[in-house]
């Protein structure tokens, strides 16, 4: 468990607007980076030390929501290469506690949206000829 009894709104809205901009991101060791040929997350997994360097992201909106004491939700518009777990971590570690990513929906990346992404139905409709995309 980690201490929250000291995270208020003022203290919450501080940490969120420090990620705000360009800045520097470790990567969490369980990726998929590359180091000599091999991906971190199997060098992490045989219990091999994984030492990854800082890159450069850039985050250009992040809107948070109370969700409970325990939970903060967040909306967050970034660029390729930011890791949100790390994000989760970080943010954890700057109001002085501890966080984990609970879950994540990606609702953009590039040009494509989840807005405009098809239903199953309309997918199931597609691929029996009953209607065009």
């Amino acid at each position: 468990m980690f201490p929250i009894s000291h995270i208020d709104e003022q203290l919450v809205e501080e940490v969120k607007n420090s990620f705000i901009g360009e800045q520097l991101q470790v990567p969490p060791i369980y990726s998929a980076i590359k180091i000599k040929g091999q991906t971190a997350y199997s060098l992490a997994r045989r219990g091999e030390d994984v030492i990854l360097k800082a890159r450069k992201v850039e985050i250009t909106s992040l809107e948070t929501n109370r969700v409970s004491d325990e939970i903060l939700s967040f909306h967050i518009h970034c660029s390729k290469g930011t890791y949100i777990r790390s994000l989760a971590h970080d943010m954890g570690q700057r109001l002085d506690s501890g966080a984990y990513l609970g879950k994540l929906r990606r609702e953009e990346i590039g040009i494509y949206s989840v807005q405009d992404a098809l239903s199953i139905e309309e997918i199931v409709n597609y691929i029996e000829g009953i209607s065009p995309i």
